[in-house]
């Protein structure tokens, strides 16, 4: 939530400790270090990226607006970070809405650091309609 940076703050030290360990065994297997995060800011992830150095953060809760993906994509760029942008799968229309937004990004930035992710779990009641209208709208993206 909003305290994210403060909590991060307060835990500085084991927090890089631990995570800088983790990441570098992932890396070690070639693996792609990533966290899943809900409800940051853009400083936020930048403090995060410094303390820890995760390759990807999978941006979960807040949908951003028109404004914040487009200062996602710089710092993205800038910190050579990916950033998974959160589709809400459960409401159809907004889902068309931010997919629309998020490709046109991803269609202008070639090659980017963003990529697709559901906004948590899908759950099991999604129609399935709306799952495969996502997958041909990815494909033709």
């Amino acid at each position: 939530g909003g305290d994210y940076p403060d909590r991060l703050r307060a835990r500085a030290a084991p927090f890089t400790a631990v995570y800088t360990t983790l990441f570098n065994l992932v890396r070690h297997y070639n693996g792609f270090p990533a966290l899943v995060v809900r409800d940051i800011g853009p400083d936020a992830i930048t403090e995060l990226h410094r303390l820890a150095g995760p390759a990807g953060l999978i941006l979960q809760g807040k949908s951003p607006g028109d404004e914040d993906l487009e200062h996602l994509q710089k710092l993205s760029g800038s910190l050579k970070l990916s950033l998974g942008l959160p589709l809400p799968v459960r409401d159809a229309a907004a889902l068309s809405d931010r997919f629309t937004a998020i490709s046109r990004l991803i269609g202008r930035n070639i090659p980017t650091g963003l990529f697709y992710v559901s906004d948590g779990e899908i759950s099991h009641d999604t129609p399935a309609e709306v799952l495969h209208d996502l997958i041909a709208r990815i494909q033709g993206a």
